[in-house]
């Protein structure tokens, strides 16, 4: 599964449970999860079978906060969007790792693959087919 971003994953991702239920499935089942910019939004709320937030222990990245303020957002305050998703990751235990803004930066972890920002696009894209062969 591929989760697209864009700011609106902020209200359809963290809280679906027909999402979480996919995701959570298809994680537990060794299969490909792979979310990009803003899409990692939409596993904030996932779990590993063992319980554990699902980016807990893993090399993930997503939206920076420098990206957000860059576009006139305070990741900070969080006056607009309800959590930053750098933040948020690391709450959870993950390994953020952050590439220069606007750069193209995808992590794998295992099946779980993640990128930075839209120029991240088709690093995502490769990585995941590296991971389905």
């Amino acid at each position: 599964v591929y989760l697209a971003g864009g700011h609106a994953t902020y209200t359809d991702f963290p809280d679906n449970k027909e999402l979480i239920a996919i995701v959570e499935t298809l994680y537990n089942a060794g299969k490909v999860v792979a979310a990009d910019c803003h899409g990692p939004v939409g596993l904030v709320n996932c779990k590993k079978a063992d319980g554990t937030p699902l980016v807990s222990g893993l090399n993930v990245t997503g939206f920076l906060d420098t990206e957000e303020q860059a576009v006139g957002l305070d990741p900070v305050k969080c006056d607009v969007l309800p959590f930053s998703l750098q933040q948020k990751f690391t709450e959870l235990g993950g390994n953020f790792q952050a590439g220069a803004d606007w750069s193209s930066n995808a992590v794998s972890a295992g099946k779980l693959i993640t990128g930075q920002n839209p120029q991240s696009s088709e690093q995502v894209a490769q990585a995941m087919l590296t991971a389905l062969a």
